[in-house]
């Protein structure tokens, strides 16, 4: 291409739909030098003006034209491809109090403003000022509350299903899988978000190792990603990776949170220099918060948004706005960073009237000049928008919308069993990498049997020994729950807020991601189970018949899978480790009360008594009860057998049936007693599932 058509291309309207191949865009480019850096025209300190002189021709090359072109999987047309949004008349409330000091509380009064393909613009503000609120209602990530206002991308209201899947959204708080490693993190990602229909899986891998190179992380794709506590990359590579996660998709709008908070003043320049080429290069649309850039950061920003009491007092060039108020009687005192002089500006301190006073000046003064920097939406245009909006409300006029969005973005990226495959094997690289735990489950299990097994040593068969095998079964019981169900109940909350995020983006379905969890904690919980059960059965010396062995390993298991089922259903129902550690301890101890040791079961009030259906340690000691006792003979010959025999209330008995029948846990039988409690760990499980989907639900409020 020559440089009167480079010249052409550029000067065709923003609106119009250009493309160009990836193949001319190489040819474009000078081979021996990476792109060029943005270049500060004038020093912040010097004047109180920022300029930024960017290379021309990334925005040109940003462009894609389909003339001359065959088109690939990755160069067709998309509507996102070059995505402007424009925002108008944003206005977003919450209620606070209870009662009659229930009350309306204003976030967002009335906010605009525009961000178009290649521009990174940032919106700047003090604490509650409500850059963050604006930031979720234009990403569509509201918790509570309805905004209302208009939002418009290339000119169409979006469709909420669509939506998720065709913008990226980078949260402040980097939530990664510690034990995988950079390239495994990014290439589920791929895998799971990524269209079979589009990408053979060759390709989606091939696409994560062109973000790691775009990234600058290629030479950590092998490394852990790690935690405070065993190492692993750094902060600023995190960040990198959680931009990464959301870039592999390519789109062509993304919405970061404070991408620089926690980082070093170095790490922050990094990437927000990496952000700035992503836009200008990529022709993407990136709207991020940031609380205090450093000035080399400011320079990068194509837009700043200045918000106090939640409202704008600018949105344009950051060398404009120093103008702006300057002229209003605040001028950037010299060898100051403009940034700190825009929040020291607009930050309200409600203890001081003259920062109150300011803060209104300077929304009043913004509104009048509020055209001549953002361009009202046309008439036309707000009509068709505000017809779309009210389509929103009838179930035909969302399928109108969702049909103005070309491709197949509205639908699962993959297959069920491919995501379930994916996350499968995500988990199972999470788990068994974590050496420490592994060592730990299995250590806390030989130590348990081998406790167990000499305390208890080859019991007898007297009186003595029918209390001490009670004793014993029960104590396995409640040991076997508490083993199995504390681990997931303090991880388990923790993974939900990945899945939280993933969900948020429309990764995958709810069903595949918890039972791949599910699936992959129990073999280790059922190999760990039988390091304690198989060698302590003969250590203790209950009823020597293999047979007999065997059933005790089979019951042990099902206790196993229903102790994780349980712990699953508190850790998908309660919303952090320390709520989980409250009530899961608490619904266990219940489950003991009513397990059939301490109360006899016919002895307990009717109101009660259906408590100990539910309770899978009652099911699991009363198999382990008639295993053991039934058919088993007794020696009544024992000086201590009439104390035996009267502790159970009963006194010597020769036969083990009737010490089973004194605790009422002659029914239901072993075989029931095994089929009630897989019963109970299914129930346990889809319940589970059914309350993972609605509190992992992100609420996506699009208008």
């Amino acid at each position: 291409m020559s440089s009167s058509e480079m010249k052409q291309v550029g000067s065709e309207t923003e609106h119009e739909t250009i493309d160009i191949d990836q193949t001319m865009i190489d040819q474009l480019e000078p081979t021996a030098a990476s792109p060029q850096k943005p270049v500060r025209g004038e020093s912040l300190f010097a004047k109180d003006t920022v300029s930024i002189n960017m290379p021309q021709s990334d925005q040109e090359l940003r462009r894609r034209t389909t003339a001359g072109s065959q088109k690939s999987h990755e160069q067709s047309k998309r509507d996102y491809e070059d995505m402007e949004i424009y925002w108008e008349d944003i206005r977003y409330s919450v209620m606070t109090g209870s009662g009659k000091n229930k009350k309306e509380l204003p976030i967002l009064k009335g906010d605009a403003g525009r961000a178009q393909p290649g521009q990174l613009v940032a919106i700047m503000g003090g604490s509650g000022a409500g850059k963050t609120t604006l930031l979720n209602v234009l990403a569509g990530r509201v918790p509570t509350g309805d905004p209302t206002g208009t939002i418009l991308a290339n000119g169409k209201v979006r469709d909420r299903r669509k939506w998720k899947r065709i913008v990226g959204y980078v949260e402040q708080e980097d939530l990664l899988y510690e034990n995988l490693t950079v390239r495994e993190t990014l290439e589920t990602a791929a895998l799971l978000r990524l269209p079979s229909k589009l990408y053979s899986r060759k390709e989606k891998l091939a696409k994560v190792d062109q973000v790691m190179e775009q990234l600058g992380i290629s030479h950590v794709a092998d490394s852990k990603i790690g935690s405070s506590a065993t190492g692993g990359i750094s902060g600023g590579q995190k960040k990198r990776v959680s931009i990464g996660i959301e870039l592999v998709t390519d789109p062509g709008t993304m919405f970061l949170d404070e991408p620089t908070t926690g980082l070093d003043a170095a790490t922050a320049n990094n990437i927000c220099d990496m952000l700035k080429k992503l836009a200008r290069k990529n022709g993407k649309t990136i709207i991020m918060t940031i609380h205090m850039p450093r000035e080399t950061i400011l320079d990068m920003i194509d837009k700043v948004a200045l918000m106090s009491k939640g409202q704008m007092v600018w949105f344009g060039p950051a060398k404009e706005a120093l103008a702006h108020f300057e002229r209003l009687g605040h001028k950037c005192p010299p060898q100051t960073n403009p940034a700190d002089f825009f929040l020291d500006l607009i930050q309200v301190d409600t203890r001081d009237e003259n920062s109150q006073t300011t803060a209104e000046k300077l929304i009043e003064e913004w509104e009048k000049v509020e055209e001549e920097y953002i361009k009202p939406i046309d008439n036309d245009l707000r009509e068709t928008a505000n017809k779309q909006q009210d389509a929103l409300t009838s179930k035909q006029g969302r399928a109108q919308i969702a049909d103005n969005w070309s491709g197949d973005e509205g639908k699962w990226a993959t297959s069920w069993f491919s995501e379930f495959s994916v996350l499968l094997k995500r988990n199972f690289q999470q788990q068994w990498r974590n050496i420490p735990i592994i060592i730990a489950a299995f250590a806390q299990q030989i130590i348990l049997c081998l406790l167990i097994g000499f305390v208890f040593f080859r019991i007898t068969r007297d009186q003595a020994g029918v209390q001490n095998r009670q004793g014993v079964l029960f104590f396995i019981c409640i040991n076997q729950t508490f083993s199995f169900l504390m681990p997931i109940i303090t991880v388990f909350p923790l993974e939900r807020r990945i899945i939280v995020r993933e969900r948020a983006s429309g990764s995958y379905r709810t069903s595949a991601a918890y039972l791949a969890k599910a699936v992959s904690q129990f073999p280790l919980a059922c190999i760990t189970s039988f390091v304690f059960a198989a060698p302590v059965y003969w250590l203790i010396g209950l009823n020597p018949s293999f047979i007999r062995w065997l059933l005790f390993q089979i019951i042990t298991q099902c206790l196993v899978f229903a102790a994780q089922g349980l712990g699953m259903l508190i850790g998908s129902s309660v919303p952090n480790v320390q709520m989980a550690q409250v009530f899961g301890p608490l619904i266990v101890v219940m489950f003991i009360i009513f397990g059939g040791n301490f109360a006899n079961q016919d002895s307990i009030p009717a109101v009660l008594r259906w408590i100990q259906w539910l309770s899978l340690i009652r099911y699991t000691y009363g198999a382990y009860m008639q295993n053991e006792f039934n058919g088993l003979e007794l020696d009544c010959g024992s000086s201590s057998g009439e104390s035996s025999g009267a502790s159970a209330g009963r006194g010597c008995t020769p036969l083990g049936d009737d010490v089973v029948k004194a605790f009422g846990l002659n029914s239901p039988s072993v075989g029931l007693c095994i089929l009630i409690l897989l019963a109970l760990g299914l129930a346990f499980h889809v319940l589970a599932a059914l309350i993972l989907r609605k509190t992992t639900r992100m609420r996506m409020r699009v208008i």
